[in-house]
């Protein structure tokens, strides 16, 4: 992944949708709005520069989203590599909203993905889930033979409507959260550098000589002052006997964030949200389910390692994943 998520492409790509989505307001009309200088929006849609910071934050409160909206664009550039490094990447991913974000796998006999454990993703799974029942009832409703000509308006209203609020949901969702309730974020690559180094049984010292990288580099890592090449990310991995992907920081940092990630994952793979039994699962529907058997071995494991009290390797199974 790239250090400077989301790439310009992709940042300008994102700010136009929202925009037009927005009442289809024009740019001078956002600038008005969020209180950003007009030539800074027309740079950041003409791909040119990237907003940041208090800007980013104006951006966002203006189109009604979050600014997780806007770096979770960032993992389009996975659907770049190889498919056994888009499903390592897909799994690491899955793993981090998963340790601090209550997201669980779940796997039954027709269904695999994952569903939320409480709090946050499983409220916005749901109102998802209900959204898109009710865009499919009011789109069949429309849809249907035999209309009345007095109701044909009425149901193309509702469908116009309701596939608004889904298509809203889908690509602006800020669903409201207490800061205190999440006061984890996924780990920094340095948190996740710094912990493989030290269960390797490795000093900064052993970890830079084997992996050709400088001391100072190795420590400016762990502290989050510096981020390494692909090259010496690729390095470092091989070194500490794990697959590149683990050391990916998705720069995801509340929970906001972290579902905008796996809605923008839901997009690469065609996961939904369905009702399997009592639960709302993100899934694949349809015949070829390409995360089906990473879901299935995921809640396996999951399952072995609640019932046998926390000390199966179930986080060195995590770390070693390779698809």
């Amino acid at each position: 992944m790239a250090s400077d998520r989301p790439d310009r492409a992709r940042f300008a790509a994102k700010l136009r949708k929202l925009r037009d989505f927005k009442w289809h307001i024009t740019q001078e009309t956002l600038a008005a709005v969020s209180g950003v200088d007009i030539n800074l929006i027309r740079n950041y849609e003409q791909e040119k520069s990237l907003a940041k910071g208090e800007t980013l934050e104006m951006l966002a409160e203006a189109l009604g989203t979050t600014p997780g909206a806007f770096a979770a664009c960032s993992l389009r550039s996975m659907e770049l590599l190889p498919e056994d490094s888009q499903k390592r990447l897909t799994a690491q991913l899955l793993f981090q909203l998963a340790d601090v974000y209550d997201l669980e796998p779940y796997a039954s006999v027709d269904c695999a993905g994952v569903k939320g454990a409480g709090g946050y993703f499983e409220y916005a799974l749901a109102q998802w889930c209900e959204m898109r029942e009710a865009d499919e009832r009011d789109t069949a409703a429309a849809q249907a033979p035999g209309i009345p000509s007095e109701k044909y308006r009425e149901l193309q209203d509702r469908m116009v409507a309701t596939f608004r609020a889904l298509d809203e949901f889908e690509i602006a969702y800020a669903g409201p959260y207490e800061p205190e309730d999440y006061p984890a974020a996924p780990p920094m690559l340095g948190e996740t550098l710094k912990r493989l180094r030290k269960a390797s049984g490795l000093t900064q010292e052993g970890l830079a000589e084997a992996a050709g990288v400088s001391v100072p580099a190795v420590c400016a890592y762990e502290q989050g002052k510096r981020t390494p090449t692909d090259e010496q990310r690729q390095a470092m991995a091989k070194v500490l006997g794990v697959p590149e992907e683990v050391l990916t920081d998705f720069g995801i940092y509340d929970p906001n964030t972290g579902w905008h990630f796996l809605a923008e994952l839901a997009q690469i793979y065609g996961l939904r949200p369905v009702r399997d039994g009592k639960f709302i699962v993100l899934a694949r529907i349809g015949r070829k389910k390409p995360l089906d058997p990473f879901f299935r071995e995921w809640a396996r494991r999951y399952e072995q390692h609640i019932a046998r009290g926390f000390g199966d390797g179930y986080e060195d199974w995590k770390d070693h994943y390779e698809g």
